[in-house]
């Protein structure tokens, strides 16, 4: 980074060496600098320094004597290092540190919105899940009602077949011979009522039985006519589950959507909180390089240490100072770079707070969501309960916002064991 260097060089050379053709020379004040600058130890750019003394050295042409004409020209280059050179540097500066700014104001931003995705992300997850594990449930009690139905025919059928049985009553009397002696017996009015007495015990008997047959078959029809409306009630109910078990896993499929686009919503807003990291560290990246670009804070640092300690030399000629080692101290001594220019606010802070693991570190290969475990749902028109299984669910993730965040967002199928959910 020597933009501001070569500013520096192109003043010394324009305005010495218009000094240099009016007066006559100072070679040996310019070597002892050159020299004392070649071998200060704080002299971290040799390239620089040597560059600089070689223009320095154009006074030595200067007349002696002619110090007006010097120190004019000296104090002029000195102004113009100040006004163009040492301006290029704090401008640099203050633009990287907005650079810095914005990256982490954008960081901060996507942080914010990957966040929030991911909650809506979890909700989706949370609300497929507890909507397949209700149809699971359905298929459960569906599967008791038909167990119930099956049952409720089996006992309506013997019922009624109970009833069946006693629809029809069939009983016979058999009567003796009446018989009456009448020459013994006269009228026969005993052997009359005898026999009378017999019959009514004989019909009494049928009439029981009658009664009793009539009961069975009345409790019979009852038991039927129960049976019967016990059926429809388990038939009806188990309709009823089947409209909605139905019903719920439209539901689901629905929920299933909407979880698959959160997921890869939220996806995508995390690539894009991670291209913004990755801008953040590459900007870090080139602030920290040595002969780098144009963020280089050691190279600009630098520049401003070089262009210090010229212009500070400089003003020694002007003074009438003694150039020596001691000087040349003084002159370092001199620069302070975070006061003069200031100190880069890396936002070093902000930028650890944006890259917790709840917030995303942007090194995640895999995402985990509100559930631990996906549905793999069987797609059967009448699946058994127990064919609803669960497996673990952690996706992997591709951060590279070229390519789709999770594997199903391709338009591949959604994460239920490849099948329409």
């Amino acid at each position: 980074m020597l933009r501001a260097s070569k500013s520096l060089l192109c003043a010394l050379l324009a305005d010495v060496s218009l000094a240099s053709r009016q007066t006559g020379t100072v070679v040996n004040v310019i070597d002892s600098i050159g020299s004392l600058m070649q071998k200060h130890k704080s002299s971290a750019n040799s390239a620089v320094d040597a560059k600089v003394l070689s223009n320095l050295r154009m006074l030595a042409s200067i007349t002696p004597g002619q110090s007006d004409s010097l120190n004019t020209a000296l104090t002029k280059v000195i102004a113009d290092i100040t006004a163009d050179v040492d301006s290029k540097i704090i401008n640099g500066f203050a633009g990287t540190q907005s650079s810095i700014n914005t990256k982490i104001s954008d960081l901060d931003l996507q942080t914010k919105v990957a966040v929030e995705k991911k909650v809506a992300a979890d909700n989706a997850d949370t609300v497929w899940f507890n909507c397949v594990d209700k149809e699971r449930e359905l298929r459960i009690n569906i599967e008791a009602a038909n167990a119930a139905e099956i049952s409720s025919r089996s006992n309506s059928l013997e019922a009624c077949q109970v009833e069946e049985d006693s629809r029809g009553f069939e009983q016979s009397i058999t009567l003796t011979k009446f018989t009456c002696d009448i020459s013994q017996n006269q009228n026969c009015n005993e052997q009359v009522a005898n026999y009378r007495t017999v019959v009514e015990g004989m019909v009494t008997l049928l009439t029981s039985d009658f009664e009793g047959a009539q009961k069975v078959h009345n409790d019979a029809h009852l038991a039927c006519v129960a049976s019967q409306d016990d059926l429809a009630s388990k038939q009806s109910a188990h309709s009823d589950l089947q409209v909605d078990w139905n019903s719920k896993r439209s539901e689901c499929r629905a929920n299933h959507e909407t979880r698959q686009v959160s997921m890869c919503t939220f996806g995508t807003s995390l690539q894009n909180k991670c291209t913004r990291k990755t801008a953040y560290d590459t900007l870090i990246a080139e602030v920290d390089m040595v002969n780098g670009g144009e963020h280089s804070q050691p190279d600009r640092e630098q520049e401003w240490t070089t262009t210090s300690v010229t212009k500070c030399m400089l003003q020694k000629v002007i003074d009438g100072g003694a150039i020596d080692a001691a000087t040349m101290d003084a002159c370092h001594l001199d620069v302070k770079f975070a006061t003069q220019v200031g100190v880069l606010d890396r936002q070093t802070t902000q930028y650890n707070a944006l890259t917790t693991e709840d917030k995303f570190t942007c090194s995640e290969t895999t995402i985990s969501f509100a559930k631990t475990t996906q549905w793999n749902v069987p797609q059967d028109a009448e699946p058994a309960s127990e064919d609803y299984t669960r497996t673990a669910f952690s996706p992997p993730v591709d951060l590279n916002e070229m390519a789709p965040p999770f594997s199903w967002c391709a338009g591949a199928a959604p994460p239920c064991v490849g099948k329409a959910c």
